[in-house]
């Protein structure tokens, strides 16, 4: 039991304990990625998932490539306000590309989308965990390894969306 917890004076915040960033700043960011999904339901109807979902991966993965930039750049600790600005864009784009992306999925497979929907979300998320194992491997105590990661992993997912869209259109023919 922690002297907190027994009612006497709570443990003083270390270099280990504090935050490393304030939690308005996280709220923050989670306002963009809030804000970014509710923008797609309207243009989604107007540009379309597959146009979309294209864009969201080009932008998801530029903007990791400038942040592992920024972050060799910086010692891999950039200042709390480019983070920000390299982030928010990065979390816009990841909330456009998993709402499409997993429409597209499961668009062949209206007459059973809510089962496809729980498969597919189940295999992307052990694929997800087990990628994020990966990168977490090379935490280093910088973000050069969440950047590159979302770079690395923007760009196969870039070629791998190219290949199946050529896929998909030679089957149409």
């Amino acid at each position: 039991s922690t002297k907190a917890q027994s009612g006497g004076t709570p443990p003083v915040p270390t270099a280990t304990t504090a935050p490393s960033a304030p939690a308005p700043v996280f709220a923050l960011l989670a306002g963009f990625f809030a804000a970014a999904s509710f923008a797609n339901g309207r243009l989604v109807m107007r540009f379309g998932m597959r146009r979309l979902a294209t864009v969201a991966m080009a932008l998801m993965t530029g903007a990791g490539a400038l942040g592992a930039v920024v972050a060799a750049g910086t010692g891999g600790v950039p200042p709390l306000w480019a983070f920000v600005l390299l982030l928010a864009p990065l979390l816009m784009a990841v909330a456009v590309l998993f709402a499409n992306v997993i429409a597209l999925a499961v668009e062949p497979l209206g007459h059973v989308a809510g089962t496809a929907t729980s498969v597919v979300l189940a295999t992307a998320t052990l694929v997800a965990a087990a990628l994020g194992s990966v990168i977490a491997s090379f935490h280093d105590a910088t973000v050069l390894p969440l950047f590159a990661g979302f770079a690395g992993l923007g760009l196969v997912a870039c070629l791998l969306f190219a290949m199946g869209d050529r896929s998909s259109k030679a089957r149409r023919q």
